[in-house]
């Protein structure tokens, strides 16, 4: 099983905003399910951005995660974090479900996720961070906009 023909990615190489979207509805209700997801979510963010890193907008219109998988996903999204986004750089967009599920996580993990019910305000949030992120020398450490 692989999702990566269910998944488009997009990037920005000048802001490094790369944008996640399914291209039909992919139901997540198990963990191999969510293993799968995860892994070829990295594959694809390695291809286009290698050992660097970027700002991550997640359309989850059409990835629906089951809420029961919360912890699963918790720790799914902390491995793609650490090697691929920027600090603060991950934001999500869409599909109610989901939403619960991120929720879900960060009561958990204590980290409150950065969601908006549009990709216009999403994209224009990272934007922010991307320009915070090419005055700061340190990519690694890069401010959140208020």
């Amino acid at each position: 099983m692989s999702y990566l023909d269910d998944l488009s990615l997009s990037f920005d190489p000048v802001t490094r905003i790369a944008e996640l979207s399914a291209l039909k509805v992919l139901s997540i209700c198990s963990k191999k399910e969510l293993n799968t997801l995860c892994s070829d979510t990295g594959v694809l963010l390695n291809r286009v951005v290698g050992d660097e890193r970027c700002y991550l907008a997640v359309d989850i219109g059409k990835i629906v995660i089951d809420p029961g998988l919360a912890d699963e996903y918790a720790q799914k999204v902390e491995e793609l974090k650490s090697r691929f986004l920027f600090p603060g750089g991950l934001v999500r967009y869409g599909y109610e479900i989901t939403r619960v599920t991120i929720k879900l996580v960060g009561l958990k993990t204590g980290e409150l996720p950065v969601l908006f019910n549009k990709r216009d305000d999403a994209i224009k949030y990272l934007t922010q961070l991307s320009e915070i992120g090419l005055i700061n020398t340190d990519k690694s450490n890069v401010a959140i906009p208020e």
